[in-house]
């Protein structure tokens, strides 16, 4: 294990009462570290829920894993999580 402190910053429920929170280690959102290094994608269907200034630098840092081809974007047709949650009813 890593053995660092995190902070989940949680602002709402979704409709299965689960808390949607922004992790951070630090300054460092952690959600945004992981798009950056393309291991996860910006969902933009709750991006409207995001501080406008969040939302740009999320969708600028997908554009730029995308353009550099890095983690899920080497794939030629990566699927999304929700699209395969759809698909195969999981």
């Amino acid at each position: 294990m890593l053995q660092k402190r995190v902070e989940a910053r949680c602002h709402k429920k979704d409709r299965y009462g689960r808390e949607v929170c922004a992790v951070y280690e630090g300054l460092r959102d952690v959600g945004l570290e992981e798009i950056r290094q393309g291991m996860a994608w910006h969902y933009k269907e709750y991006q409207h829920e995001q501080p406008t200034q969040d939302r740009l630098v999320y969708r600028d840092e997908e554009e730029s894993a995308k353009a550099r081809r890095v983690g899920l974007w080497k794939d030629p047709k990566p699927v999304p999580p929700w699209e395969w949650r759809r698909r195969t009813g999981k």
